[in-house]
């Protein structure tokens, strides 16, 4: 259809206005857009969320006193009603004074006696439920037994030792782990053999990881290793076997591994913020008894998490990880000597 040089014009005015208008469209939502980031700004990157954290980690501008007040203030608080079977079972405790919580304690199957000195640890704050860790006392002689049948039962495929089997003449673990001098091993119906070992660095000489697919692992006749290889499947798989922390105690190195991982993984989901450190070690309480016994101890939390936040972020630098860093190891020398950790942590 053929159109006049008016109807074309009269078009080409319509179409510009319906631009125009569609454009002012455009204009006043971005404008809408803009006012609600300003009502709602947008969240912090993951960056900046551990860059807050890395504040409050070292004292939030009150430097090393204020850490070790808010230690302080976290009272240890055991309820009687919840040690009842610890206290039947003195005989199997290695120490006096570190009592074991029921509610969480992990329950021996199969065997007349069910108790061992270990809980189950994790926190309410994970939105999935898994365990993550136990953490036990060192075994006596009395309960080698009872530690590797907890390993059976448990499917643990990994073991953190954080102690020696001796300090100063006092034992603190009794051998349970085959060595090169000693490669098998029996307790009971268990005999465990050395398959092979690997040497990695440490900064600290008193840690050792025992993957279990380094040992052979039989119980009469049985191969359990075998068993824990097929749990192996990282994909998918809703439970995990939890990872068996013990210092002497299970209290003090060990609680500081938990605490530490736990913080990580949380500030790696963009959990928790202000106190949210603090928050964790009431939860750690609640499931392992005085865990975090000393202000040394949860100084040592806080320097290895700002060690490594500081490393992740490119962080090291900041006015206040110096001033930690300076002020921690200025407490370590009047506590030991200059030496970099304290030595005995049970």
């Amino acid at each position: 259809m053929v159109r006049s040089p008016n109807e074309v014009e009269r078009i080409r005015q319509e179409m510009r206005a319906e631009e125009v208008e569609r454009l002012n469209e455009q204009k006043w939502q971005l404008q809408m857009k803009r006012k609600e980031w300003d009502v709602f700004p947008k969240p912090p990157t993951l960056k900046e969320c551990w860059l807050a954290h890395l504040s409050m980690l070292t004292g939030g501008g009150r430097g090393l006193s204020g850490i070790r007040q808010d230690f302080r203030k976290k009272k240890r608080v055991v309820d009687k009603d919840n040690v009842r079977v610890y206290l039947k079972n003195m005989p199997k405790n290695r120490y006096k004074d570190v009592p074991c919580l029921d509610e969480t304690r992990v329950i021996l199957k199969d065997c007349d006696n069910d108790y061992i000195h270990a809980n189950y640890m994790c926190t309410k704050r994970y939105a999935e439920e898994v365990t993550r860790f136990i953490c036990c006392q060192a075994p006596k002689k009395e309960t080698l037994i009872d530690h590797w049948r907890m390993i059976e039962q448990e499917g643990v495929e990994v073991i953190l030792m954080l102690c020696d089997y001796k300090l100063d003449g006092k034992e603190k673990c009794a051998e349970y782990i085959p060595t090169a001098e000693k490669p098998e091993m029996t307790f009971g119906p268990f005999t465990i053999k050395l398959k092979n070992t690997d040497k990695v660095k440490w900064e600290c000489e008193t840690a050792a990881i025992v993957n279990i697919s380094t040992l052979e692992v039989h119980k009469e006749g049985k191969v359990l290793t075998e068993a824990f290889a097929k749990t192996r499947n990282p994909m998918g798989r809703k439970y995990w076997p939890p990872i068996l922390v013990h210092d002497s105690a299970g209290t003090g190195w060990a609680a500081v591994v938990v605490l530490a991982k736990m913080f990580l993984e949380g500030i790696r989901k963009s959990m928790g913020m202000g106190g949210y450190l603090e928050c964790l070690l009431s939860d750690v309480r609640e499931h392992r008894a005085n865990a975090i016994e000393t202000e040394a101890q949860y100084l040592f939390l806080h320097k290895v998490l700002i060690d490594h936040l500081a490393e992740v972020i490119y962080a090291k630098g900041q006015s206040d990880v110096g001033r930690f860093k300076y002020e921690y190891n200025e407490f370590l020398k009047t506590l030991n000597g200059e030496k970099k950790i304290p030595e005995d942590w049970r």
